[in-house]
């Protein structure tokens, strides 16, 4: 986006850009006819290169801008103006100059304090009082968390960016480059590429009050994609365990709130908050916590009941593997461009593979060898190195494909295009491989573009519903910089991550087992003296199912 300050949208002059997110930039702005300062959010350009979008925006914009609730932040104008690089579309809000409840958790905990009950109670009751306010009017938030919650000169806590996820999603929310929400605090159907219902917005309000209440959020993981899973499969550990003080019955609240099944968590954001004060009160007996916590545990099972085979089967898919893996050393190069798919529910299991290309990792030995002509690929200082000389070619480099014919897997790895390259140079992740001619690519490349592919009968399928072949997106880092790129392949949903963001979600079911391996491609015409090289990092298979033939 171009920059924009000291430039006048609408009646409103941009002088200060207050941050920058996933969705938009805000600004502080001055409005003349009303002589005082608001805050005008600025919709990235690439959100409306959706076909639908503009009509989405009026609609929905004017949805939002209905909502008139003392804990939400309203919305005074939006409208859209045209200029030199395209439409820009704007929404008009008060300026709160107040911390947001980031800032004010962070600062409890560098005085290493809790806040005090009293104080979570008034904060979750008043967003719970703008949630049961928008979801009777079919509202949802979708990305409730701490930096979304502001405060106010009389210190109300208001919820901010009311229906900003419905507007940009669109009816599908599925739209590239936008991801359902913020991984810690995102329930797990939203995880799994599910938009979700009220119930979604009552888990992260309930992830917020555990965060409240101990000064930290239940789970971390090494990566976004991590985190994630951790909220699919791993029960809230227990608050009084760094808490000892906090009531059994608040505790309950917050194992309720962030039940794994959605059945199993409370209808109401109301109906929360009121079970909230009421605990923290001392009003609730111990025989209702304990049934509490046993509707928790019996709805965490009910979600894995389905997935019990998954688990098993991975386990023992782990033993053989371990056998088989350093029987083989294949690789393979074709021609190719980019292609990714979308993403569906697992279950923890083994970890049947990850390497960091070390000379002690035994895994690096499955990696194909060349160090001649245009393709080249070698493993050097603990980095896979990829690199082609070749116009117009992409080559594959394939992970024992005799052996690794898996359906349903994680994948991650870190990659980093170098400076030298030419721009548009492609590169990502090959899964469900099954000869040079038939598999999955999930690429990106050095214009902060990306995409995913299906290769199959000599040519290739962009696999986005009306995307462009290439999309830019913010997530995506520029030559230089790492980039941890994540697929989640489950059946025939095909889950695409860049850096954690949520870029690609697809369904597709052409291919359905295969290998996995990297992927490096060039264009036609050569702008640099090296046309590609990419170092690889690491790469990491998990919650792999083996297919029936594997």
């Amino acid at each position: 986006m171009a920059n924009l300050l000291g430039t006048t949208l609408g009646r409103y002059r941009l002088e200060e850009l207050l941050g920058r997110g996933g969705m938009a930039q805000v600004f502080k702005a001055w409005d003349p006819n009303t002589q005082r300062y608001v805050a005008v959010k600025v919709l990235h350009q690439h959100l409306a290169e959706d076909p639908g979008f503009r009509e989405r925006f009026s609609r929905e914009g004017a949805l939002i801008a209905s909502l008139n609730h003392p804990n939400i932040v309203a919305i005074y104008d939006f409208d859209q103006v045209e200029t030199e690089t395209g439409t820009i579309h704007y929404m008009v809000m008060p300026l709160i100059e107040g911390p947001t409840l980031k800032e004010r958790i962070e600062a409890y905990n560098m005085r290493q304090e809790c806040m005090p009950l009293h104080e979570v109670v008034r904060i979750i009751e008043g967003i719970a009082s703008a949630l049961d306010y928008a979801h009777a009017k079919d509202m949802l938030h979708r990305d409730i968390k701490p930096g979304n919650i502001l405060f106010d000169e009389r210190d109300t806590p208001m919820l901010a960016d009311f229906g900003l996820a419905r507007l940009t999603f669109g009816a599908r929310l599925t739209q590239s480059g936008v991801a359902s929400g913020t991984p810690a605090y995102m329930a797990p159907e939203q995880g799994l590429g599910e938009p979700g219902d009220r119930r979604s917005d009552i888990y992260s309000l309930g992830i917020i009050l555990h965060e409240l209440l101990t000064g930290r959020l239940p789970f971390s993981a090494d990566s976004h994609l991590g985190l994630i899973m951790k909220h699919v499969n791993e029960p809230i550990p227990p608050l009084r365990d760094s808490v000892p003080e906090l009531p059994a019955a608040v505790e309950a609240v917050v194992y309720r709130a962030t039940a794994k099944d959605p059945d199993s968590r409370y209808w109401s954001a109301a109906e929360m908050a009121a079970e909230l004060r009421s605990a923290a009160e001392g009003h609730l007996v111990s025989k209702q916590t304990m049934s509490i916590s046993q509707q928790q545990r019996v709805a965490d099972h009910s979600r894995r009941r389905s997935l019990v085979a998954f688990a098993v089967v991975s386990v023992a898919a782990f033993v053989v593997f371990s056998v088989a893996v350093l029987r083989a050393t294949i690789g393979a190069a074709s021609p190719a461009t980019p292609t990714v798919p979308a993403v569906s529910a697992m279950t923890g299991g083994a970890v049947p593979f990850s390497t960091d290309f070390n000379d002690d990792d035994e895994y690096s030995v499955g990696w194909p060898i060349r160090e001649e002509g245009v393709f080249t690929s070698r493993i050097q200082d603990g980095r896979y190195i990829l690199r082609s000389q070749a116009a117009g070619q992409a080559h594959t480099a394939i992970f024992s494909p005799e052996y690794y014919q898996y359906s349903s897997l994680i994948i991650e790895t870190r990659a980093t295009l170098s400076t030298d390259s030419q721009p548009d140079s492609g590169f990502g992740i090959v899964f469900r491989y099954v000869d040079e001619d038939r598999y999955y690519v999930f690429a990106i490349n050095g214009r902060q573009e990306v995409s995913i592919w299906l290769r199959q009968n000599g040519e290739w399928h962009e696999l986005r519903d009306g995307a462009d072949e290439w999309t830019i997106d913010e997530a995506v880092a520029p030559p230089g910089e790492p980039n941890l790129l994540s697929v989640i392949a489950d059946g025939d949903h095909i889950t695409g991550f860049v850096n954690g963001t949520r870029v690609v979600d697809v369904t597709d079911d052409s291919i359905e087992e295969g290998a996995v391996g990297l992927y490096i491609a060039t264009t036609v015409r050569p702008v640099a003296e090296v046309l590609t090289e990419v170092t690889f990092d690491n790469f990491t298979i998990t919650n792999a199912v083996p297919s029936m033939s594997g």
